[in-house]
């Protein structure tokens, strides 16, 4: 799962909630909507709209990931996430395109991954916003909506990010949103012919809880 790319900083937005929730989490993704977007559950046929806001090389300042070389590489990608399990089954995939209500455009994607199937009670996330659209408040939005769902819908306990500690706007993203940094890895990713060290951030249900009034 690729990591977090460069964002702004911007206030949280409460997600819609839906509060007849379901007794056992869902097996995919559900579609999900907060103040000003859609978040679509991935699926093959958006990677038509996906390609050229990937293509963009500032997307990958901090990250060891590498734009797609084609459509047809990145509909075969899309079509093993859309399952919604890794290859050997174990991980639950959750990734949701980012669509703007106003005018149907997308903007990126937030994406998450339960170890175990969820049994672990904690989520992975990733996100990556399209850079013609940083430091609009999107990733904020898009986040807290993905996080509603992780923590209510998926029962999730524990919500956890891994960062470069160079990347400044995802951390005071995710700083605003009750992440707090637990540790640091040495190394431990390369790119650019060159060590990248990361922090690893977790969010705790309690947490969340706490700051969005619940």
């Amino acid at each position: 799962m690729g990591r977090p790319g460069p964002i702004g900083l911007a206030a949280p937005f409460p997600p819609v909630r839906d509060k007849s929730l379901p007794p056992s989490p869902p097996r995919f993704p559900p579609p999900l909507r907060t103040v000003r977007l859609t978040l679509e559950p991935l699926r093959v046929g958006h990677a038509d709209e996906m390609f050229e806001g990937l293509a963009d090389p500032a997307l990958y300042r901090f990250m060891a990931d590498q734009p797609p070389a084609d459509l047809d590489e990145l509909q075969a990608r899309y079509r093993q996430i859309a399952t919604g399990r890794s290859p050997d089954g174990a991980d639950l995939w959750c990734n949701w395109i980012i669509r703007r209500d106003i005018d149907g455009r997308c903007l990126g994607l937030v994406q998450a991954t339960l170890a175990d199937g969820g049994d672990t009670g904690t989520a992975l996330i990733g996100y990556m916003i399209f850079p013609p659209f940083w430091r609009q408040g999107i990733a904020t939005e898009a986040i807290t909506g993905m996080l509603g769902c992780l923590f209510d819908r998926y029962r999730c306990q524990q919500a956890d990010a891994i960062v470069d500690t160079r990347n400044d706007a995802s951390l005071m993203l995710l700083a605003g949103l009750g992440f707090e940094i637990v540790g640091r890895t040495e190394d431990g990713d390369v790119f650019d012919g060159a060590p990248a060290h990361e922090y690893e951030l977790v969010l705790d249900r309690a947490r969340w809880e706490a700051g969005t009034g619940r």
